[in-house]
């Protein structure tokens, strides 16, 4: 099987995005503060920051003064000041997709339309680390980010530029979907879905373990979950059950999103 899971390293809420805590620490917030201060030039100063993010004049004055803010909020501020929500929040840069010989370099040319591609303009979105045991499944603890992973804009296809909100980027662990997606793998998965794509690839979370797997619905309203490589057996999720996977969220088998995007190596 296929397993990922969350680490607690940021204390960011996985519900609606939009009513996340940045931090609840002081220290933290003070430290934001700081970092936001040192970016405000970047944006055009206080004035144009206001007029470019729609954020109050007065919510502007308490974040610089520690209050704590929203993480929408604060990909507001990041982006209008040029900087990474990663490093406005913890003061790190974001983890990137792309090997490490390629990190410096600001664009790529394209080899048919000889068209420059920034590696510069990336898009953010909150990541979730794996700490999976070998073979016995994952703990998921679904309500800590670890931080955020950078893709360049050109890798994703437009409507995933603009769904950070509700995408969040997880870790494959395994070899149960090979050869679709390979150990190591990074996936985006989209959280807003809330109905079934029969034979697509879902995150589900099945008690406290986070599963990746195809699924395909029957004409009698079961589920199969299906493993891409051969050597695991499908397993099926009956009609009762399948029908509380998003109405239930106290059942203890829940679809977490839709599997959108893959980065890492081609499969073999």
């Amino acid at each position: 099987m296929i397993f990922v899971c969350f680490s607690m390293t940021c204390e960011l809420k996985m519900t609606d995005s939009r009513d996340l805590s940045v931090s609840k620490e002081n220290r933290q917030q003070t430290e934001i503060a700081l970092r936001l201060k040192e970016a405000l030039p970047k944006a055009g100063g206080y004035n144009a920051i206001l007029e470019k993010t729609g954020v109050s004049n007065h919510s502007l004055s308490r974040y610089l003064k520690g209050h704590e803010m929203k993480i929408g909020t604060a990909m507001k501020l990041a982006e209008a000041c040029g900087v990474s929500v990663e490093w406005l929040i913890t003061g790190r840069e974001p983890e990137s997709v792309l090997p490490t010989h390629l990190r410096d370099v600001e664009a790529i040319t394209e080899y048919e339309t000889g068209k420059r591609l920034s590696m510069t303009d990336v898009v953010e979105f909150k990541r979730y680390d794996i700490k999976a045991s070998a073979g016995h499944g994952a703990f998921a603890y679904t309500e800590n980010a670890a931080g955020f992973i950078a893709i360049p804009r050109f890798m994703l296809p437009i409507h995933l530029q603009n769904a950070t909100e509700h995408t969040i980027g997880l870790s494959v662990m395994g070899d149960s979907m090979t050869p679709t997606l390979a150990d190591g793998d990074l996936i985006l998965v989209d959280t807003k879905v809330q109905s079934l794509v029969s034979g697509s690839i879902y995150a589900i979370r099945n008690e406290d373990e986070i599963l990746v797997k195809r699924l395909e619905r029957h004409m009698t309203g079961d589920i199969e979950v299906i493993s891409d490589n051969p050597r695991y057996k499908p397993q099926v999720i009956n009609a009762k059950i399948a029908r509380r996977l998003w109405e239930d969220s106290e059942s203890p088998l829940r679809i977490i999103g839709r599997v959108v995007w893959r980065g890492g190596s081609a499969p073999m």
